[in-house]
């Protein structure tokens, strides 16, 4: 058995159906442990680093599943035309997860996305692509905080006012200690002064509103 972190729990957790694919595995933990564990039948493990993707062919060969993780050097999805079940984009930023996103995609069910920052950049992306957020949660790992966000082709939209910390979609204490947090960070930095106009005033002012409508 594999042993997966907290925050790599939470996104195997999200998986469904038979196909599945893993772009940016690096290591190929959740690619192999899905296997494991019974979450899906096949994975396409994509990453665009070599290096990387060796990685995963050795992990899935010592736990002899090499028949069922199809490994390929990929940029997102440029190598990958089949029908997809679920896909997982974690470990990159907001921006890349959007570009990746934006380009010729195959036919996916499911998306289960952890942007490890500019969480914001890929929600408003999801508004002009087709598919709105059934789930969007924090996940708290040692001191840092994750926002995962898995969306289907529907008509749910991101409001303006949930473009940087979500929708907290199932609510949970995690993701109000990660608006105490920043809040923290914002305070500390403009201690005995005004947080000046622009986008850090902005974001001050969501937290504040978010954490008023989490009491």
């Amino acid at each position: 058995m594999i042993k997966l972190d907290k925050r790599l729990s939470a996104i195997q957790n999200e998986i469904r159906g038979k196909l599945i694919a893993d772009i940016g595995c690096d290591h190929g933990k959740l690619s192999v442990s899905s296997l494991i564990d019974g979450k899906c039948e096949r994975v396409i493990a994509g990453d665009v680093s070599a290096g990387s993707l060796s990685k995963t062919v050795s992990l899935a060969k010592e736990y002899d599943l090499a028949n069922k993780i199809d490994c390929r050097l990929t940029d997102g999805f440029d190598s990958i035309s089949e029908d997809l079940d679920t896909a997982i984009i974690a470990g990159l930023g907001g921006y890349e997860i959007k570009s990746i996103l934006t380009k010729k995609i195959p036919n996916i069910t499911r998306l289960v996305l952890c942007p490890h920052q500019n969480a914001g950049v890929l929600r408003k992306a999801l508004n002009t692509l087709g598919y709105g957020a059934i789930k969007d949660y924090v996940v708290k790992e040692g001191k840092k905080y994750y926002q995962i966000i898995v969306a289907e082709k529907n008509d749910i939209r991101f409001l303006d006012s949930e473009l940087r910390f979500g929708k907290n979609i199932p609510p949970s204490s995690e993701y109000r200690e990660m608006l105490l947090a920043r809040k923290e960070i914002l305070d500390e930095r403009f201690v005995g002064r005004d947080i000046p106009d622009g986008e850090m005033k902005e974001e001050y002012q969501e937290i504040e509103k978010c954490l008023k409508s989490e009491m």
